[in-house]
């Protein structure tokens, strides 16, 4: 079964999620990569010229499309920090493989955001506690969404859930 990895922005999704598919000999996917190559432009150009709802339409339709067009069934996929947002893509997430939420510690996600905002439409414009307030509504939603919590949050380390 895929699993999927849900959380926050620099929670780890894409770096862990690579680190644990070499480990275990598996697929990567990373929905916004996939995002970016089907539409020619980075996730950042995509907000700027569009909106944040037309890219959150246009990332239920590749989650959807993934699905139904990925054959093998043991792999790795780091969604999007906001893919939960919809209640469908999580209900397909749930009916379509096992969900992984990275919960590091806010403080650590606020450290890294700061490191590395470029090419972060969410982080790009918002104060530290507006940040934190679109942690807490999310992570609420990945909680109530998820099969599995990781709150190790050394971000260099493969995911140990097999």
């Amino acid at each position: 079964m895929p699993v999927s990895l849900i959380g926050f922005m620099c929670s780890g999704k894409t770096g862990r999620g690579q680190k644990t598919a070499e480990k275990y000999f598996l697929q990567f996917f990373d929905l916004d990569e996939i995002i970016e190559k089907y539409y020619g432009k980075k996730i950042s150009e995509i907000f700027a010229e569009s909106g944040e709802s037309y890219f959150r339409n246009i990332e239920s339709i590749e989650l959807i499309k993934h699905f139904s067009e990925v054959q093998d069934r043991n792999y790795i996929l780091a969604t999007g920090g906001g893919t939960i947002e919809s209640p469908e893509n999580i209900k397909l997430l749930q009916e379509n493989s096992y969900i992984v939420f990275l919960d590091p510690p806010f403080e650590i996600l606020l450290e890294r955001i700061k490191k590395n905002s470029v090419g972060r439409p969410m982080a790009k414009s918002r104060s530290d506690k507006e940040l934190f307030d679109l942690w807490q509504k999310r992570r609420e939603i990945y909680l109530n969404s998820c099969d599995c919590i990781i709150t190790d949050h050394t971000s260099a380390n493969a995911i140990e859930i097999f």
